[in-house]
């Protein structure tokens, strides 16, 4: 589902406390098959979250139009014991500082 080269991994001491997700170039960060969700859920329950999921991942429209010198970062998630320590900023900072497009788009969520 995830494509794995578009994540970036915060790991200390042998444990992953976040991730963040770079995209560019029209790539996508997530990658879903149909098949592998009804193989694994069943038929109707496989194809009601591969049409939910779809629609959120891949069909999702940002509110602007990104070009190709636009990157998007997505998917950025800290443990809950290390938040507030700038582990969100570091991953965003490297990707800042391993990429190189004329912009950048960050969708946030927030869960409480």
């Amino acid at each position: 589902m995830f494509n794995t080269d578009c994540f970036f991994i915060a790991i200390e001491n042998g444990a992953t406390i976040g991730i963040a997700a770079y995209a560019a170039k029209g790539q996508r960060c997530v990658r879903l098959e149909r098949r592998e969700f009804t193989g694994h859920l069943g038929f109707i329950r496989g194809s009601i979250a591969y049409a939910m999921l779809h629609k959120e991942f891949e069909l999702k429209n940002y509110p602007i139009t990104i070009g190709e010198n636009i990157g998007a970062i997505e998917f950025v998630a800290v443990a809950l014991e290390h938040r507030g320590k700038g582990v969100a900023a570091e991953l965003i900072g490297h990707i800042f500082a391993v990429t190189d497009p004329w912009g950048y788009i960050l969708e946030v969520v927030q869960r409480r």
